[in-house]
């Protein structure tokens, strides 16, 4: 079962992880009209800032799969353990942040997003799942049930201009 395992978690490098950003307006007073200024019309991103955006938030997750692959090469079930409430907590980020609607992404990619998003949210399934294990054995027989994500996540960063192996440096 541990072969099952290795790949999985390898196959969630695929997408890059981390946390999100967002501009949130505040409301103008009402006690000036004259003092009331505009709010800021909302741009979207350009490819290089939607890049760098997108690998913020995807490589801490990426760093995740790699610590919780380690943690189950090693057969610490403390350290799976450990390593993967850490996982699900970055895998949680991640998928809100892909999801977030506040950030205005390129045109063409918030259905892949979406999809990504919603694999990041299996992924905090499984990861809690193993978290909770009390031994290696129950760790290691939670089975993650592997996506396309690795594709989407490659069409994203074809979209974004970003080369398929990204470092997560």
């Amino acid at each position: 079962m541990k072969k099952l395992i290795v790949p999985a978690l390898l196959a969630m490098l695929v997408l890059a992880g981390c946390t999100s950003g967002g501009a949130v307006a505040s409301s103008p007073s009402s006690s000036s009209a004259s003092s009331v200024k505009p709010t800021p019309t909302p741009t979207v991103m350009t490819n290089d800032e939607a890049g760098a955006k997108y690998l913020s938030i995807v490589c801490p997750g990426n760093k995740a799969s790699i610590a919780l692959d380690a943690a189950f090469t090693s057969g610490d079930i403390a350290q799976i353990t450990a390593a993967a409430a850490s996982a699900r907590d970055i895998y949680q980020t991640s998928a809100l942040a892909l999801a977030d609607t506040k950030i205005l992404w390129p045109e063409g990619i918030a259905a892949d997003l979406k999809k990504l998003s919603d694999a990041q949210f299996a992924r905090v399934s499984f990861a809690d799942q193993v978290s909770k294990a009390t031994t290696f054995d129950e760790a290691n027989s939670i089975i993650y049930v592997n996506d396309d994500s690795g594709a989407v996540a490659q069409k994203v960063r074809a979209q974004l201009g970003l080369p398929a192996s990204t470092t997560c440096e």
